[in-house]
């Protein structure tokens, strides 16, 4: 096993030393950036006969009728993005303490 920089078995790099020392590099577009290029382009939406419409609302189209049709995920899909995703509470009403685990008693 070749190790650079002077590195020993069991540590990956030296103290204060990155693993990647040059960083993402500048001017590269992230995925987030790219498709929201996409989204607001039109091309795909022509393809798909929405010449009025951007990529990114063909798209929202076609979820709404993939929920129409009754498909569970574009349903949870809109409402997570019309009306926020669902939180769970757990209430517990009780003057019990609430046993975790049981410890061993000790003799």
């Amino acid at each position: 096993m070749a190790f650079e920089k002077g590195n020993t078995v069991g540590k990956q790099f030296k103290k204060g030393e990155s693993g990647n020392p040059e960083g993402r590099p500048k001017n590269l577009p992230s995925i987030p950036d790219i498709l929201k290029k996409i989204g607001e382009g039109s091309k795909l939406a022509e393809r798909a006969e929405m010449p009025d419409k951007n990529n990114l609302e063909a798209v929202m189209e076609f979820v709404y009728e993939y929920a129409i049709a009754g498909k569970a995920w574009a349903v949870q899909f809109i409402a997570e993005r019309t009306e926020g995703k669902i939180s769970e509470h757990l209430r517990i009403e009780t003057s019990e303490p609430i046993e975790v685990f049981k410890m061993p008693k000790k003799d």
